[in-house]
């Protein structure tokens, strides 16, 4: 090669490298937009949405039936008394502010606090002597309103109107909803006997787990606390915009037209399940992502995305196969490089930092797109774009780790034997 060609190709390499080595860490001040996660908009929608009210004068939107064993009454839930025999009574009554339910020709009940199935029972009983051998039904005609606390981080802390059925969800968005860098997976929901329990909306929102947004009885307190920690996920992936909002290119972004997410962590996070939250791999991204965890790098495939365990400040990049390179293995900085058809196999392992002290100066192998096949490669072999670059440890090393426990175990015999004699 000429010196023109070798100073045109030290150019491009550089540029290269440049380019690969930008900073990839999240930013030590987001923005306060980048704490906008995408669960805000699955879980609370419009803005529309989130400042509706609940209002007793409203009928409840229901799930499903009601189930007399679960449901709790409160004050202002409306019933149908029906007394059945030659002649049928019916009356419409509602429960007292003092938690009463005045029943005609009985006893008043006390109803606030118990479940529709003993009330029903407390009433059959209080009229069991007027009306002997008659069917007494209660039906619940129309859900009673109750007041919640919601503080913390939401838009409108306070006092929120609720019905027996609102989830927590709802109590959030009839407070505002939440406020950019608020929490959505450490809700503390505290209830009227003082137990206290954390909700995660996050797993609500993507896995669909409802015991993560409980229904909220009387007398329960909703606090919402700041988000402390968080996981970034780049690259190819598909991004969950909400419907006012685009998501912004980040300028520093290696793949800068799509989506650059910021995503609270919570123990037990793995790869694969944020990578779920940022809407799943795009079409374009190839198997091999980038796992960086402060000054480590290292690929892991979407296969094995599940059992990776993240940590806060840990990143994740799905690299487009059309457009990297990647190298892996006993290279300084593993991981997807901009394709550039005039770089060969040895310069993407230049650019990768160069082999480690362990690692093969040749002898690499290569991986083409969609195949496990290893095919050997020399310095100067072309690279096609979303091919992956191997780089093996040195026989030497390998031989010296296998031996090394044998020649241990054998100088330990040779010591017991010589003690011996």
């Amino acid at each position: 090669m000429s010196a023109a060609g070798r100073l045109k190709r030290a150019f491009v390499v550089g540029a290269a490298a440049a380019i690969a080595v930008a900073a990839w860490t999240p930013a030590a001040h987001a923005g306060i937009d980048d704490l906008r996660t995408p669960e805000y908009d699955l879980i609370f929608g419009t803005a529309q949405k989130a400042r509706a009210t609940a209002s007793p004068d409203v009928p409840a939107a229901l799930e499903a039936p009601v189930d007399p064993h679960a449901y709790v009454m409160v004050p202002g839930d409306l019933v149908l008394l029906e007394v059945g025999g030659e002649t049928d009574r019916s009356w419409r009554l509602a429960v007292s502010a003092e938690g009463e339910l005045l029943v005609p020709g009985g006893t008043p009940v006390r109803a606030s606090g118990k479940t529709l199935e003993v009330v029903i029972g407390l009433v059959r009983d209080g009229l069991a002597h007027r009306y002997p051998g008659q069917p007494v039904n209660l039906h619940l005609m129309q859900l009673g309103a109750f007041r919640v606390p919601v503080t913390g981080q939401v838009l409108n802390p306070g006092v929120v109107v609720l019905h027996a059925y609102d989830r927590l969800s709802a109590a959030i968005a009839a407070s505002g909803g939440p406020v950019p860098g608020a929490s959505l997976r450490r809700i503390a929901v505290t209830r009227a006997d003082g137990s206290r329990r954390e909700c995660d909306l996050v797993r609500f929102a993507v896995e669909g787990k409802l015991d993560e947004n409980p229904a909220i009885a009387p007398g329960s307190i909703v606090q919402v606390p700041p988000a402390r920690e968080y996981v970034r996920v780049t690259g190819a992936v598909r991004g969950l915009p909400g419907p006012d909002r685009a998501f912004v290119p980040n300028a520093g972004s290696r793949i800068p037209e799509n989506p650059n997410l910021l995503l609270e962590w919570k123990d037990g996070d793995t790869a694969g399940f944020a990578l779920t939250r940022a809407g799943g791999l795009s079409e374009d991204a190839s198997d091999e992502i980038l796992f960086v965890r402060g000054s480590a790098r290292r690929l892991i495939r979407g296969a094995d995305a599940d059992t990776i365990a993240l940590d806060p400040g840990d990143l994740l990049e799905a690299a487009m196969r059309e457009r990297w390179v990647y190298v892996n293995g006993a290279v300084r900085f593993p991981g997807p490089y901009p394709h550039l058809p005039s770089l060969a196999a040895a310069d993407y392992v230049r650019i990768a930092g160069g082999p480690t002290e362990i690692g093969r100066g040749n002898g690499w192998n290569m991986r083409l797109p969609g195949s496990d096949e290893k095919i050997a490669i020399g310095k100067e072999s072309f690279v096609p774009p979303g091919a992956t670059i191997l780089v093996p440890e040195r026989w030497t090393y390998r031989t010296s780790t296998l031996l090394a426990p044998i020649s241990g175990i054998t100088a330990l015999v040779i010591s017991l034997v010589a003690l011996r004699r």
